[in-house]
């Protein structure tokens, strides 16, 4: 937990479990790779957060594109085909 922490919202102390956006995550931590379990302000995780989701947006597009690929070749026939 926080602990000697200031809020970044209200540059006070941490009111910790008391406070709404002080949140568990879960997960694995994208810039070092070590599994993460552990209690923070919700606003300190957006680096973290966003981050992980520029990754999993980057791999997304990745996998789309190679869909496209996959199915555009046989697309490409039948255009072939009914011209020819």
């Amino acid at each position: 937990m926080a602990i000697n922490k200031k809020c970044p919202l209200t540059r006070k102390k941490c009111m910790e479990i008391e406070c709404e956006w002080f949140t568990h995550l879960m997960g694995r931590n994208p810039n070092t790779g070590l599994d993460q379990d552990e209690w923070g302000c919700a606003i300190s995780w957006l680096p973290v957060l966003l981050v992980e989701t520029t990754m999993v947006t980057n791999q997304a597009s990745a996998e789309i594109s190679k869909l496209r690929s996959v199915v555009e070749k046989p697309n490409l026939f039948l255009v072939e085909d009914s011209n020819g």
